[in-house]
């Protein structure tokens, strides 16, 4: 999944002091060529995201691979490496496409340094593509179905143009919103947008301590701790060339939070019990309804970590502010439910539940609103409840709603400028349903009329 990192130089003791640095910092990903020929023969077969070229070699020079590169790879971050310090030349290669130019000899942490800057702009590149692919795609669509997530909301289309524009990078993304806004959906839509060949694998690291979280991330060898009769892989391996979500990261555990850092920068990890370091090829994903940055300002949360997890970042609004999903959420939940117990799907929410529902804020978010939908359909089944009904309902579930069954009878402001007889009707009876709880009889009593009679108005009705 990761582009190559390539490296061409015909001084092969050079060559080795890259290769160590790569091994150590657990980068697999890359190919190394002594003799320039040999990677213009490869050329038309790789995906560069970082090639390092030795300005001065025999058969092509280091400016005519930069010119090679840069046509069939705009994206592709070339650093020149000489033994020259030529101001002209360095000039010359930059105006051409070079990311950087270096002059020997390269100690690690100059050679780290270009390493991460050539990746950061190589996946800065790829993000702007994908966002100007996203952005000539259709915008006239009102409801789109990303991934399995509906909306017709402008903000939750543009979290979809950044997952899209994030997708094929492997630095992490840190998934942030309210409890029940649906973050793993999001975070398999990220995997599922990579194109990554291994699993996604969630897993909830709230409360984990430092040996249960290493247990279950990293695995353990046989012996490795009582009752550790055989091995066992961890959760990263699982996860292999695929995405590993990490669920309330917030409340992770200081020690695990070590360790999450290392396997982060580093690449690595080490099983329970084991001395031996294994190399990761996983994508991290990350959510939480904390405020992380809070969380550092704390001393709660390790800033460097944050930083790390928060390479991209995915806020999701919260239900109540996206209100015209609520109608296409209702109705997909619903017949959902009914479908699972087989029966009739219906064609339609009823207007005045969907305008119960748009006036509830809705602190449990989507999972709150599945939840109650889920409920209306085993109640209600393919039957179209009456407004009192679903009042009812909706009151046992401690929905405060707005509209009619709220609003003062003297202001008349739900029906409009002044409301008909018959709307008056409405109001009342349904008020005194509300107020007696559904309760027949005693709305009779309030009403001042039989039980008789108010069956025959809701009949009516």
């Amino acid at each position: 999944m990761t582009s190559k990192v390539v490296i061409i130089d015909d001084e092969k003791m050079i060559t080795d002091s890259y290769a160590i640095f790569m091994k150590r910092n657990g980068i697999t990903d890359y190919v190394i060529h002594n003799d320039p020929r040999e990677f213009v023969a490869t050329i038309d077969s790789i995906d560069p995201m970082a090639v390092f070229i030795d300005l001065q070699m025999p058969y092509h020079s280091g400016e005519e691979l930069l010119d090679m590169i840069k046509k069939r790879y705009p994206a592709a971050s070339v650093i020149i490496v000489t033994g020259n310090n030529d101001v002209s030349t360095a000039v010359r290669c930059i105006q051409n496409g070079a990311l950087n130019f270096l002059v020997k000899p390269l100690d690690s942490d100059r050679f780290a340094a270009a390493y991460h800057a050539a990746v950061n702009a190589f996946q800065m590149h790829k993000e702007i593509e994908a966002l100007r692919s996203a952005l000539r795609t259709d915008e006239n669509r009102d409801l789109i179905d990303f991934h399995g997530i509906m909306t017709a909301d402008g903000r939750m289309k543009d979290v979809f143009r950044y997952i899209e524009s994030v997708s094929k990078s492997s630095f992490p993304v840190l998934i942030t919103g309210e409890t029940g806004v649906g973050k793993e959906l999001f975070a398999r839509a990220v995997h599922e947008c990579s194109g990554r060949k291994g699993q996604f694998v969630p897993v909830n690291v709230a409360g984990l301590d430092d040996t249960m979280f290493s247990d279950t991330l990293f695995g353990h060898v046989k012996g490795a701790f009582t009752g550790a009769d055989k091995s066992r892989q961890g959760l990263v391996a699982a996860a292999e060339g695929g995405t590993l979500f990490l669920d309330e990261i917030g409340d992770m555990a200081e020690s695990a939070q070590v360790k999450l850092l290392r396997l982060l920068q580093e690449k690595v990890y080490s099983p329970l019990g084991s001395d031996r370091y294994m190399t990761a090829s996983v994508r991290i994903v990350a959510a939480t309804n904390a405020d992380l940055e809070e969380s550092v300002l704390s001393g709660k949360f390790r800033q460097d970590l944050f930083y790390r997890l928060s390479t991209h970042k995915l806020l999701i609004p919260p239900l109540r502010e996206r209100v015209c999903d609520i109608e296409h959420l209702a109705f997909m939940f619903y017949n959902r439910a009914l479908k699972d117990v087989g029966l009739e799907t219906v064609n339609s929410i009823p207007a005045y539940i969907v305008n119960m529902l748009k006036g509830y804020n809705f602190p449990g978010n989507v999972r709150q609103l599945q939840a109650i939908m889920s409920d209306m359909a085993m109640v209600f089944g393919d039957r179209k409840p009456s407004e009192y009904e679903a009042a009812s309902f909706f009151s046992r579930h401690g929905l405060k709603v707005n509209g009619s069954l709220n609003t003062n009878v003297k202001t008349f402001s739900y029906f409009g400028d002044f409301p008909t007889l018959k709307e008056i009707e409405h109001y009342v009876v349904d008020s005194a349903l509300k107020e007696s709880d559904g309760n027949i009889s005693s709305a009779a009593k309030l009403l001042g009329i039989t039980r008789q009679a108010l069956h025959k108005r809701l009949k009516s009705n």
